[in-house]
Order: C-alpha cells, then structure tokens, then sequence
C-alpha cells in the first residue's frame, strides 16, 4: 500500500523520525509538510520507500485556517506512486483537513483523519467533514468520545500521533548540575510560574529548555535529576497525550513530576510517575514530592522503570506497528 501523510507538524524531527519507523510498513510514504513553519520547514528528500516535499502554505502558523498549495501539481509528479490513503494528521475543525479530503476523493484515495481535540465540540459543518472520513484515529479519550458524540459511524481507533525514539532518548552518563528541567513552553498552562517560585525559594537549581534542536534534547535533560512541568486544565486547554517531553524524559531514564490534567494519567501510571492533583495547594505538593525524590536517593531504579514502560507501551517501533495494523484494517 502506497500512504500520504500530511501534518503541519511533519517539519519537526520528532515527527520524521516516526514516520521513518512507520514507513516500514508500507510500499511507499509520501509525506507532505509545510515548506516554511515557523523556525521549521521540511526539506524535499527521496529515498526508497520514503518521499519527503515540503510545500508553500497559505496562512502560515494558523491552524484552523493554513492551507497547503501545490498539492495537486506534486502527486503528478513521476516520482509519486498512486496513492492508496491518506492519513491527515490535521483537526477537523481544520481547512486543510477540508481541502486534502477533497483531494483524496477526487484521485480515489481512502481518508483517515488522526484527531487530538478534547475539548470543543463539533458544529454541523464539522461533523461533515468528519463523517468524510472511512477511519479516525483519536489521540486521548476524550477525543474518541467527541467523535463518537458526533454521530461517526466508521471505524475509531485510539493511537498516539507518534511515538517516542527511545534510540535518542536514552539514559546519558552525564554529570547532574541541575535539580529539576523544564522543557516546553514556558507558559502559565504548563505551571512555569509555580514551579520557578518553588525552585528560588527552596535553591534549587532549574534549567528551562525551549527551542532548542531536537538531537541536543536527551543530553541537555539528563543535566538535571528530575523532569518537572505541572500543566493545568483551562477552558481553551488541557493536556492532549501524556506530554511528550515528559515521556522522552521517561526514556532518558529521568524520574518525572507532573499532574493529572488532561490525558496525562491515560499515558503515564502512578507508578510510572509522580501525577499530582490539580488543586489549590499544587504548589505544596509539588515542592512535597521534589523534596521525596532528592532524598529518597532511588532515582536511578526510578529512571529504568520510566525507561522500560515507554520502551513499551510508546516507542517509535510500537505506536507505527499499532497505526500500520490499523491503516491497513481498512
């Protein structure tokens, strides 16, 4: 089977390299991402099997309204086989998803749609965009239950988007200089603020990761003895997956802090990880649990069991096996 992905995201490595892994599974994957994204863009490459083309966008950085251009005039290209599926790895509520199903049906290709949202609701013109679809995968799920409450009658799966190279994402033997890593955005959501509060009035010492190059990743968090972000559910907000830094943390063997907003107790056990309430003393039980780590001296053993879990349940060889089995059901 010949696959097209198209995802805003396909211009971040994280994505790449699980679409490699998928790859595997299939005859030929083209996979269409923004020319320009941002600080991102994604580079035209072929290999065997595996066909890369980034495109101009219309409306960069807007999800619910970019557009990718030139399409149509790139699977007329030599190089591209007839296309057997598409997996848009865009919302709904999307333009483009709108416009690469028109695509789809016009050369006759099967539609599956992968879907993160969690909170908004579909509207009728949603829902038929939705029912488009002949498969949706569903990230979390509350994402499968909105799209079950919409009235969608196909096949639903519940699949992460990717998975996590645990090759990169490895414990590192590298001197401890930090007590706690943020990494992502440095935003109130994600409980920046609490956690920088706690850290200068207990000295702790805090590296905040943001922007950096996705390779430099494994070595600039196993700096730090535990991996801290404590995101909140708002009403525009909530955690979609278990976070991915917080499991690529897990798979550098990095003992993990967060809470249960969102999805995040649907990825990471109690027993994975440290998940606090989200509640007025958030802050208290944080600084309780940080203080438990430091102490307790078992954050090596802590580390291999976080390994270990996402090594199997969310690497990239597991998650491209669960979504290859699922694409190819169809």
């Amino acid at each position: 089977m010949n696959i097209l992905i198209a995802s805003h995201s396909a211009c971040h490595q994280r994505q790449l390299f699980f679409y490699q892994e998928l790859a595997k599974h299939f005859y030929n994957t083209i996979v269409i991402g923004p020319k320009q994204w941002g600080r991102l863009g994604l580079l035209n490459s072929t290999q065997e099997g595996f066909i890369t083309r980034g495109l101009p966008v219309a409306n960069e950085n807007r999800l619910a309204t970019f557009q990718f251009l030139g399409l149509e005039s790139t699977l007329q290209l030599q190089l591209i086989p007839k296309i057997d599926l598409f997996l848009i790895q865009e919302e709904w509520w999307s333009r483009a998803t709108t416009s690469l199903l028109a695509t789809a049906n016009r050369i006759g290709a099967k539609k599956v749609l992968f879907t993160w949202e969690n909170i908004r609701i579909p509207n009728e013109k949603e829902i038929e965009t939705i029912n488009q679809a002949d498969a949706i995968i569903c990230g979390n799920n509350d994402a499968e239950q909105i799209i079950k409450d919409s009235g969608y009658r196909g096949f639903i799966y519940q699949i992460p988007q990717v998975g996590i190279d645990t090759d990169l994402f490895f414990p590192q033997s590298t001197e401890k200089s930090y007590d706690l890593v943020f990494c992502g955005r440095p935003v109130s959501e994600k409980g920046i603020d609490i956690i920088q509060r706690a850290t200068k009035n207990h000295n702790w010492k805090l590296l905040i990761i943001a922007n950096q190059p996705y390779r430099d990743l494994p070595a600039q968090l196993s700096q730090a003895k535990i991996f801290v972000t404590l995101p909140q559910d708002t009403s525009y907000w909530k955690e979609q997956s278990g976070g991915y830094s917080s499991l690529e943390a897990l798979s550098c063997g990095i003992p993990v802090i967060t809470t249960d907003c969102g999805a995040i107790p649907q990825y990471i056990p109690r027993r994975i990880a440290t998940i606090l309430k989200q509640d007025k003393d958030l802050e208290q039980y944080f600084i309780t649990a940080v203080k438990k780590l430091l102490i307790a001296g078992k954050l090596d053993a802590i580390g291999a069991r976080g390994r270990d879990y996402v090594i199997e349940h969310y690497s990239n060889q597991v998650i491209a096996k669960q979504t290859a089995e699922a694409l190819e059901e169809l």
